[in-house]
């Protein structure tokens, strides 16, 4: 007997064929057809413990690949539950393709009170992701697949969602399945560029501004900061661009005075790939009252709270390199100011953030000297890792992976796992807090599943901190903020993971570097009185 080809079988086909090499997802009666189709593919798949963990899987895998992975959520109450892991990725522009199932099409809307039914699905997705499509006939899913990707290539990188109702999951593919299209990328507007390039060389002391965005253009991002004498701050997401040892960098340090007095004296910001998001400052503005120029893919970022005076929409890569070609050279005494300058400010910073939270210093200390150049550090929504997206030495991009733009508590560990599964030759550290940990503590049998050597520093003072703290900035009384946890050794032990109290830094050296040579995850519990 012949075997057809089913559009379910068809979608697993067209993803691999468009690059998609891991997918996440929990099986469910209304997936089956996709689930067929994986059984004959080259696309690894994931079992998270929790749907909402699959959107965190593929975040994390992005963010450490820069390549789109695929989740395959089933009608409804999957697709709710998974719908904070998307809304984190779409704040932080992490491309992925969510595959959802949906009732029948006789059924769509009829409110017949069908198994995990909703009222309008499609319309809860669509503020929650880049682009959202029904696939009503199987014949269009080439059309479909390849309007995603192109949302990847041609525009910020964002999830995509397709749903496709039951019935057309089930049908016989019949269409072709075409070659993937590749989306063309536009190039800088020339006029642009020459006044990119008027207001640059008349810049007395300009500043250079990346995030996310311009990840693939380190180099470029090198170089002009070189050619131009300028400083450079990053985003968290664009932590390790420039790297950490470089003489111009000044990391993810907006949220710091000592960097806004800096942005407030410049003459002109070149800023590149980034939001400029209140979570990547914490300030009612950040004080770019120079000139602006300013790169991105997104038109809204370009038009958005602070604008700009050259405004350039198109790839940060291909701007940069068209402004490299004016040939900018900055004097050997302007250089030698602005890195005394940089240097200074560094100092100063470090020895604040050593004065004010020294605990969180020796964990990041700890954390860096057991962590290669190369290697990934995944935070939470924890008072340790905001100090870390400042302080933790970055040397590389996509170094850093820290839920910034939604705020997610829980995202640390199922995104790390996301982040070995990306590459299995860079170490990965997850930082969570215990009030975080909790929220998605049912994946410690994931990553055990999977043997994953995933150290798990875990930073527990007993207490949602930071809203501990606010209420007593605020003077409000302290309802549900302190935390009875549970025996965090018992807990790992009982996933099949490992376990080690670390009560001095070297203690923790020394945990983060066994649970790396392991072959299963490691709980490192840490606490504010660390030595």
């Amino acid at each position: 007997m012949n075997h057809t080809t089913s559009v379910g079988e068809a979608v697993v086909r067209t993803l691999e064929e468009n690059g998609i090499e891991m997918s996440f997802g929990i099986p469910g009666m209304h997936t089956l057809e996709l689930y067929r189709g994986l059984s004959n593919s080259r696309i690894r798949h994931v079992v998270p413990r929790h749907e909402q963990a699959c959107a965190f899987m593929a975040d994390g895998y992005a963010r450490a690949s820069g390549k789109p992975a695929a989740c395959f959520i089933i009608t409804g109450a999957g697709l709710t539950n998974a719908a904070t892991g998307i809304a984190q990725a779409t704040a932080d522009s992490s491309p992925m393709v969510v595959i959802s199932s949906v009732g029948s099409t006789s059924d769509l809307s009829m409110q017949r009170a069908r198994l995990h039914e909703l009222k309008a699905q499609s319309a809860m997705m669509a503020p929650l992701v880049a682009w959202s499509h029904t696939l009503l006939s199987g014949s269009n899913l080439p059309i479909v697949v390849a309007r995603a990707f192109g949302t990847f290539s041609a525009n910020r990188p964002q999830p995509v969602h397709i749903e496709i109702p039951l019935d057309v999951l089930k049908e016989e593919y019949k269409a072709e399945l075409d070659i993937p299209r590749k989306m063309p990328i536009g190039g800088p507007n020339p006029d642009a560029i020459d006044q990119a390039v008027e207001l640059l060389r008349a810049a007395q002391s300009p500043v250079i501004v990346v995030g996310g965005g311009a990840r693939h253009a380190a180099d470029e991002v090198a170089e002009l900061a070189e050619r131009l004498g300028a400083p450079v701050v990053s985003s968290v997401a664009g932590s390790g661009i420039l790297p950490d040892s470089h003489p111009l960098c000044l990391g993810a340090t907006l949220p710091m005075q000592q960097t806004c007095d800096l942005i407030a004296g410049s003459d002109l910001a070149l800023v590149v790939g980034t939001q400029l998001a209140e979570c990547d400052h914490w300030k009612p503005r950040i004080p770019l009252d120079g000139k602006i120029v300013r790169v991105d893919i997104d038109e809204a970022m370009l038009t958005g709270d602070y604008g700009g005076d050259v405004l350039l929409k198109c790839d940060a890569q291909l701007a940069l390199r068209a402004l490299l070609d004016a040939g900018f050279k900055c004097s050997d005494g302007h250089r030698r100011d602005v890195d005394a300058r940089v240097r200074h400010l560094r100092d100063a910073i470090h020895a604040s953030i050593v004065d004010e939270r020294p605990a969180h210093m020796k964990i990041i200390e700890g954390i860096r000297q057991a962590l290669p150049n190369n290697g990934i550090l995944v935070g939470d929504m924890t008072q340790v890792a905001y100090t870390a997206n400042m302080m933790f030495p970055a040397y590389l991009p996509r170094t850093i992976i820290h839920p910034s733009g939604y705020g997610t508590l829980g995202f640390a560990l199922p995104a790390a796992i996301g982040a070995c599964l990306a590459d299995v030759d860079r170490p990965v550290v997850a930082l969570i807090g215990d009030g975080g940990l909790q929220f998605t503590i049912q994946d410690l049998a994931t990553a055990a599943d999977l043997g994953l050597p995933l150290p798990i520093v875990l930073y527990n003072n007993q207490a949602y901190a930071e809203i501990r703290d606010g209420m007593r900035r605020n003077a409000i009384a302290e309802i549900g903020v302190d935390l009875q946890n549970p025996d965090f050794q018992k807990l790992a032990d009982s996933y099949g993971c490992g376990y080690q109290r670390a009560r001095t830094v070297a203690d923790l050296v020394s945990a983060i570097e066994d649970a790396l040579k392991g072959s299963s995850p490691t709980v490192i519990e840490v606490c504010d009185g660390i030595e």
